[in-house]
């Protein structure tokens, strides 16, 4: 339910994760990260990165994207340099 709700946040807000992760009760985002990433197979940038695609929008700005190449597999950690935390 709360990473449902996180979903429809990620797509429709332009909400920073750890504000999207605080919104549906998660205290640390990296728990948060974690968890989204397991249930949907993408981090939550990635997750909004295609929302965007997907809709025709223009991706934000970023200076570090994430892209779905970086994406850890289910189970695994996120990769150094993959900073969910502000996107």
């Amino acid at each position: 339910m709360r990473l449902r709700m996180a979903q429809d946040l990620l797509s429709t807000t332009p909400l920073p994760v750890k504000e999207v992760a605080a919104e549906v009760g998660y205290r640390y985002v990296g728990n948060f990260v974690r968890d989204f990433h397991k249930v949907y197979g993408l981090t939550p940038c990635a997750f909004r990165a295609e929302s965007e695609d997907a809709r025709g929008e223009d991706p934000r700005e970023d200076p570090q994207p994430a892209r779905l190449s970086d994406a850890p597999a289910p189970g695994q950690l996120a990769p150094e340099g993959v900073d969910d935390r502000n996107c």
